[in-house]
């Protein structure tokens, strides 16, 4: 049984420009049942989200291009993605940061460096 008791394969799409840190995250999503996509780039990210809806999204902040506070944002004025659930994964651990991430509309803040087991769990409890 998995981590976060998931039976469905819940769409995560990874937004991260470190491929280490990406290739991380997916591993361990992938392992408890969840199909993964990555993108490395904002504009990536804002594009896979169109073309596949995801059911969550795990995006970091600092990318090249737009940041994740600009695809958080677009995110939630597109139409049909306006409510997919975002977890910011972020190096960025100041208080007015995190802040601004939950005021913009994401569900959930972690610092890196972090967990994969958290994170796993973090996204399972979002999808419930």
């Amino acid at each position: 049984m998995s981590l976060n008791g998931a039976t469905t394969s819940a769409r995560v799409l990874v937004v991260e420009d470190e491929r280490d840190i990406a290739a991380l995250v997916a591993y361990h999503l992938t392992r408890e049942g969840y199909r993964v996509t990555s993108a490395g780039s904002g504009g990536e990210g804002l594009h896979a989200a169109s073309t596949e809806r995801p059911d969550i999204i795990v995006l970091d902040l600092m990318l090249p291009g737009l940041s994740g506070y600009d695809v958080l944002q677009e995110l939630r004025r597109r139409p049909g993605l306006e409510d997919v659930p975002v977890i910011f994964l972020t190096a960025r651990r100041e208080e007015a940061e995190r802040i601004k991430g939950l005021e913009l509309g994401a569900d959930d803040y972690i610092t890196k460096p972090f967990s994969p087991q958290e994170l796993v769990l973090r996204v399972g409890s979002i999808l419930r």
